[in-house]
């Protein structure tokens, strides 16, 4: 693919580029992961723009306001390139504060889009329903839909259908359409739970109850609320997956997320190993203190590796509340315990530096754990090593020896 667009890359760029796909070759293992994640978007942001460029097409970024730091960084990365005038950048995003920011940052030129004008929006009902639907349900439509397409695409739909009312609001409209279904609206709101995309074999592990998945799946396709995504399905519209999760009372969303998190572990561990975020996730999202234990630690470790320590400490953090000094008697939760408060400090570390507040907090206590705590001597000895670094950059050489005779025992 690269050669078919002219597109050179010397060693480095393609170890890189490799890695970046998960093939990683070890070459750069010297490398520290903020170095990685730096040259990762180098690499990306001038390939993207080669692109643009050998295809004379804008390069074009949905749902913008779903998009992760690193995404936004190369986005940046190309916005900053001075040889990018040959082509366009086209994004969207939801209005927010945070794309403002980055709008003003980068000096992309914003057009807000106005909802449909009265005569806009009676062209696309009637262009689309005209052969099905009167004037008057066409008249209501029309008021009703208040000018976004999305809804009055569902409004005329439900008019097809001789609903006599239906719901004004956007969100409203869809539950309603969900509602259309009511022996498969438990599988819909599992399908919500996992997310906008979900395997067939993951929604089959969190609905073992249904004998006739596979037909009510390809049902669903058919009637337009699900769509194939490479190898998964998906929610057609992003709002289907919204409305149909907000419907969820709170006690249910998280029997559903303890399930699924649960069954992942128990019957897919290659897909945890590989992306303990999204178990980690579901956890959180169950307000599961015994699986955030279980699951926080390895998500943190994955995010630190990528020099993405925001993410790292949002998942440390979780792992220390679910893991309380009350349940670290035993050696299993000791050992965890001191483990996460020991990549919590080196994450501080790297984000904060050595002498920030909350990075000395972290050392003064794993220190205090570190004492009293029955780990095992592996764990142990990497808090330690902790200590003894946090303190020798820190100029406090002879206070460092007291941790080389812990790690001497």
């Amino acid at each position: 693919a690269l050669l078919s667009k002219d597109l050179a890359l010397n060693s480095a760029q393609f170890e890189i580029f490799t890695e970046i796909l998960g093939a990683s070759s070890g070459m750069t293992q010297t490398v520290s992961p903020k170095q990685k994640l730096t040259r990762a978007t180098v690499v990306l942001a001038d390939l993207l723009s080669c692109i643009g460029k050998a295809i004379e097409a804008p390069l074009f970024f949905d749902d913008f306001h779903w998009a992760d730091g690193a995404t936004k960084n190369v986005i940046e990365r190309i916005a900053e390139t001075k040889n990018n005038a040959q082509f366009r950048i086209a994004i969207t995003s939801r209005p927010s504060n945070e794309t403002n920011d980055f709008i003003e940052k980068t000096g992309f030129q914003s057009l807000n889009l106005a909802p449909l004008s009265e005569s806009a929006s009676r062209q696309l009902v009637t262009d689309r329903f005209g052969h099905v639907l009167g004037d008057a349900d066409i008249n209501k439509v029309t008021q009703d839909g208040s000018g976004n397409p999305l809804h009055l695409l569902m409004l005329a739909d439900a008019a097809t259908r001789g609903a006599p009312n239906w719901p004004k609001g956007m969100m409203s409209t869809l539950q309603s359409m969900i509602d259309q279904y009511p022996t498969l609206k438990p599988l819909i709101f599992a399908a919500s739970t996992i997310g906008r995309v979900f395997r067939r074999d993951h929604i089959k592990m969190l609905c073992d109850d249904r004998d006739q998945i596979e037909y009510e799946l390809d049902f669903l396709q058919i009637s337009g609320l699900f769509t194939p995504f490479d190898d998964a399905l998906t929610f057609t519209y992003p709002l289907y997956r919204e409305a149909a999760y907000d419907m969820l009372p709170t006690k249910t969303k998280q029997a559903l997320h303890s399930r699924f998190a649960d069954r992942l572990i128990e019957h897919d561990p290659n897909f945890c190993a590989l992306y303990p975020e999204l178990v980690a996730n579901h956890a959180i999202d169950a307000d599961d203190a015994t699986l955030i234990a279980k699951t926080a630690v390895p998500a943190g470790i994955k995010h630190l590796m990528m020099a993405e320590f925001d993410a790292a400490l949002h998942y440390f953090q979780y792992g220390l509340q679910a893991m309380t000094p009350n349940t670290a008697s035993a050696h299993d939760d000791a050992t965890a315990y001191l483990e996460c408060l020991s990549y919590l400090a080196a994450t501080q570390v790297q984000k904060f530096g050595f002498t920030h507040q909350a990075t000395l907090h972290s050392y003064t206590q794993l220190e205090q754990k570190m004492h009293n705590a029955t780990a095992r001597p592996d764990t142990k000895m990497k808090a330690l090593y902790g200590l003894f670094a946090h303190r020798v950059i820190g100029g406090r050489v002879r206070e460092s020896r007291e941790m080389l005779g812990h790690m001497t025992k």
